[in-house]
């Protein structure tokens, strides 16, 4: 075999070799609107990995003075069995990691659910911080994505006294035109 023929082998070999992907990491729903009041979940999600994911930590960070975090809990992603590492909520920070003993997952799924209070109106962005994702103890690049949520005031529903005063007052005039 010619010089030549093997280095145009080699060459082509090297280009069948996939490049590395990222995965993504990032919310669902991605933005969401919800009233003062209101409790409402978020999923943290992942997608597109390739390789065997068995390990994840990250920090959501929010606007505590327009959301207070309430738990968080396993999305399913990794198979079990699971062990929590760290599962902490402070104001304006949800930290939280958790590995699985087996080989790891891939494909797409959900990392954790962290459930929300919404305490004042306003906005606030959903950001990932510190995120480490691993497959056997190799990190795994990943695409973050953030999120928001609005909190609006929620619209006062009439009284049910407020409703049949309008409708006393309704038929009164009726009865009035008719005399």
């Amino acid at each position: 075999m010619s010089l030549r023929l093997l280095l145009a082998l080699l060459s082509l070999s090297l280009l069948a070799v996939p490049a590395a992907s990222a995965a993504t990491i990032g919310f669902d729903p991605s933005d969401q609107t919800v009233s003062k009041g209101d409790s409402f979940t978020v999923d943290i999600v992942i997608s597109d990995v390739v390789a065997p994911v068995n390990l994840f930590e990250l920090d959501l960070v929010f606007d505590a003075s327009v959301l207070t975090a309430t738990a968080v809990t396993d999305g399913g992603f990794l198979p079990a069995p699971t062990i929590p590492i760290q599962n902490t909520i402070t104001p304006g920070r949800v930290e939280y990691a958790l590995a699985s003993v087996s080989l790891g997952a891939i494909g797409s799924g959900v990392l954790a659910t962290v459930s929300f209070d919404a305490v004042a109106a306003g906005k606030t962005a959903l950001s990932l911080e510190n995120v480490l994702v691993a497959s056997l103890g190799t990190p795994v690049l990943v695409n973050l994505r953030d999120g928001s949520v609005a909190v609006s005031n929620p619209v006062p529903e009439p009284t049910a006294a407020l409703v049949f005063g309008l409708g006393l007052l309704v038929v009164s005039r009726r009865v009035r035109a008719r005399r």
